[in-house]
This record gives structure tokens, sequence and C-alpha cells, in this order.
């Protein structure tokens, strides 16, 4: 049996068959485990990531990256996520830890020209407060496999390949059986996206696409130019007929989000989302906080909220600074050169993964001894962070 030990930086308890072990030696009930702890530490649970191949049910193959509880020992290695991105390791393939469940999900959509693990750290973060995390590769539209002239292609078919990432998980874990048979409630999940992942995961949550209002807008030229860019060459009626609303997707986060005009000359098909929390830096470069973040959180209705990062670049909520070698972050991009201008991110990243744990507790969960970190004095009041929301 593996029994599952205290290691930096997770704190892992007694195994619950340990734990039914010693208490079956003293005559005593095994103790609940509680599986909540505060969002603004590491939670309870050892994490470790395996990988997916699978074919869906479109004859589309993709690989899946599933973060989720572990169980680790001491003498358990990690290994890295990509043997050509050496930066970020991670515990690979272990025993899960079924203490607390059945596990939420979440499923996350990468940027444009990243990869499915490019905000890792986020996602071994929620894994350590019990999440299981599904994050596929957009095929074509990864440092691997980019290819420009499939970008249409890879427009349309992004929030496809987020649910059907959800199903990979499901369909795996039947196959596999024992533990993780039932370890996991996949009839809701939550979306999350960064970047060109952000329009993904508002296109799964509810978000109908309108791709007549970008092209008026592109047209005046009140849209961003990089959007406009990608968006030639797609066909709206193939991208109504693969980009479907996912009912199952119950709560959503876009992370340096914009691009609302392409559900919408004013993001009218944004009005009906399940809750919201948009996560946007002040200096972003790439999504202008003030024409395309703001305007995205303005057109979304219902619960939700923005967080505001002082400072902040397109990256922050991203670990693409780390992953990129030193040769090619020069003329990535200047934030991940830092400098007085920009805001370090850390401990901004830290704030960022408390609120998004905390958030996630509260409007997903319904843990409502998280909901003092969903508040600027939670966190203790930062002067980078402004939070406003609304309640409906």
């Amino acid at each position: 049996m593996r029994a599952p030990i205290v290691f930096l930086p997770l704190l892992v308890a007694c195994s619950s068959k340990d734990s039914a072990s010693a208490d079956l030696d003293t005559g005593t009930e095994p103790a609940a485990f509680d599986r909540w702890s505060p969002p603004d530490a590491v939670g309870p649970y050892g994490v470790a990531v395996r990988t997916l191949e699978f074919t869906d049910a479109r004859g589309k193959d993709l690989k899946v990256d599933v973060w989720y509880p572990a169980i680790v020992e001491d003498d358990d290695v990690k290994g890295a996520y990509e043997s050509f991105l050496p930066a970020l390791e991670v515990y690979r393939n272990l025993p899960l830890d079924t203490r607390g469940g059945p596990h939420p999900v979440a499923a996350f959509s990468h940027g444009m020209q990243a990869i499915r693990f490019q905000s890792a750290s986020t996602m071994e973060y929620l894994a350590s407060h019990g999440w299981i995390i599904v994050a596929p590769d957009h095929p074509f539209n990864t440092p691997i496999d980019w290819d420009e002239d499939k970008m249409p292609q890879a427009l349309e078919e992004r929030p496809g390949d987020v649910a059907s990432a959800v199903d990979g998980l499901i369909d795996w874990a039947a196959t596999t059986g024992g533990d993780w048979e039932n370890a996991f409630d996949a009839s809701r999940y939550a979306v999350m996206g960064h970047s060109l992942g952000s329009i993904t995961a508002l296109a799964v949550a509810g978000g109908e696409v309108d791709f007549d209002g970008a092209v008026a807008r592109c047209a005046e030229g009140t849209a961003a130019g990089i959007a406009c860019r990608n968006m030639v060459g797609v066909d709206p009626e193939r991208l109504a007929g693969t980009a479907g609303h996912d009912p199952r997707a119950e709560a959503v986060v876009p992370m340096s989000p914009g691009v609302w005009y392409a559900f919408g000359y004013d993001g009218e098909g944004l009005a009906d989302l399940p809750p919201a929390l948009v996560l946007a830096g002040t200096r972003d470069p790439i999504l202008p906080y003030d024409t395309e973040a703001v305007p995205t959180y303005a057109a979304i209705g219902g619960t939700k909220m923005l967080a505001t990062f002082e400072d902040a670049g397109h990256y922050l909520f991203s670990d693409m600074c780390t992953l990129l070698p030193p040769s090619i972050i020069e003329n990535f991009t200047s934030e991940c050169s830092g400098g007085d201008e920009w805001l370090p991110p850390q401990p901004a990243q830290s704030v960022s993964n408390a609120l998004l744990t905390a958030w996630l507790d509260v409007h997903f969960r319904g843990e409502e001894r998280s909901a003092e970190w969903i508040t600027e004095a939670g966190l203790g009041s930062p002067d980078y962070l402004s939070l406003e929301s609304v309640a409906r």
C-alpha cells in the first residue's frame, strides 16, 4: 500500500485507507475528511498529472492533461511536462487520492500558440484543493503543430475540444475502473481559458457566437487588429455547428479576455452566462484592458466579478514566461523580462490563485467558508488588486 507523506510545498495527511486501518486497531470510527482548506494556502492534497490521448466522437485526435489529487510518497520523482520544456516539473501517474470525493471537475483552454499546460501552476494549485482539471491541446494552435493556414479550423473546433476533453476523462475513468470509476462528478464542470482560450471558455459556457458583429467592428476599426486578422476565413455556420454550448459548464473564468464582439456587435451573446470571474491586467499589450477586458466584463450577464491587476500584462495568469527559454522571451513580450513598469508575477500569482480557488468554492461548490477570500480585505488588500462584482 502506498502511504501519503508530508512534502514541500504540498502537505498531505494520512490516506483514508491508512486512517481506517489505524481506527480499526483502536476501535474508533474513522474521522470524516474535510477537503476544504483556506484558499490562500496550498490545499491538503498531493498533486499529479497524467496525459490521455484518444480519438473523440468527432474523429479528432486529442492530447489532454489531467491534474488530480494524488497520493505522493517521498521516493516519487517529478518529471518534465515535456522533454523539450524542462522548466516545469510534476509528479506523473500516481494513485488517486479519493478522500473527500467525488471531486469537482474543471476544464481549461490554452491561448493561441500556447499549450495545454501553459498555466500548470494554477492547475496544480486547484488540484491541491481537490479539483480534477482537464486541458486539451488545441490542434494546429500549439507551438508544436502551429499551422496558420488551419487557424480558421482551430477556432471553429476549439469549444468542441473542451467538451471532448471532459468526455474523454469520463470514458477513460469508466474503462480504467478502480478508484477512478466514481472519483468525480462530471455532470457539471467549471470552464476556464486564457487569452484566445477565454473566448473558447465563454462559448462553451453559453456565449452565442455571432461573427457579423465582429466583421462590423473590424471594418470600422473598433476591434483589435490581432483578432480581426485571425478571424479571416472562419465559417460562422461551421462555428455555430461545432461551438455549441455545453450545458454542463456551470461557471466560467476568462483570463486576459477580449474579442467580446465575436458574440455580437455589442457582445449581446454574452448576456446569458453562468457565474463568471474575469481576471485581467491593466497593461495587457495583446488584448488591451480598456478596449477588450472591460467591455467583455460589461457584456457578461448574470453574477460576475472583475479582478483587475494593476500594471499586470497578458501572461500573469500563465506560466509562459517560465516555460519559454530566454532567447525566445526576449522577442516574445517585454513583461517576461520584468522591469519597474510591470507587476512582478509573485506574489500576484499567489493572490490570483487564492481568489480563483475561493471564487470557485463559493460559486461552484457552494462553500461559504471561502467567501472572505473573494474580497480585497480577505486577500490582504494588495495595492495592485481591485475587485468589482454584480450579483444576480
